[in-house]
């Protein structure tokens, strides 16, 4: 079974609802991941990323992203992952070169090349470096 990296607007469009007008089917992407088709991950960063947006863009109160952060993590299909192997150097070199990318970006990144999985992402300044850079270290 594969392994996918889910991106912080992964979670945020499935919060707000707005899934209908997502690129990427977010419904379909969980079902498969009740099935047992596809095994998804994500890091502690993502979800401090994902309070962030719902906080400062979405206007949501405390009580609402707490209980939002924790029906995604009760569906049982999200595993989250920290890594302490992640250089902090390589991360920070990815930054300085794709100035486009925020620093969580780089870290999602790095953390998806470093263990070569797949990064589901509705961003597609990420999803193009992500692209490009994993045809380099393949």
């Amino acid at each position: 079974m594969k392994t996918f990296f889910l991106d912080t607007n992964i979670f945020v469009r499935y919060v707000i609802g707005d899934v209908e007008n997502s690129t990427i089917d977010i419904a379909e992407l969980f079902q498969k991941g009740a099935e047992g088709k596809a095994q998804y991950v994500t890091k502690t960063e993502t979800l401090i990323e994902l309070n962030y947006v719902l906080k400062t863009h979405y206007n949501l109160e405390k009580d609402k992203i707490i209980l939002a952060i924790k029906t995604i993590l009760n569906l049982g299909i999200v595993n989250v992952v920290d890594s302490d192997s992640l250089s902090l150097e390589k991360i920070l070199t990815l930054y300085a070169k794709y100035p486009a990318l925020s620093l969580e970006d780089c870290v999602y990144l790095q953390y998806c090349l470093q263990e070569k999985i797949e990064l589901i992402t509705l961003d597609k300044k990420l999803k193009n470096v992500f692209e490009e850079l994993k045809k380099i270290v393949r």
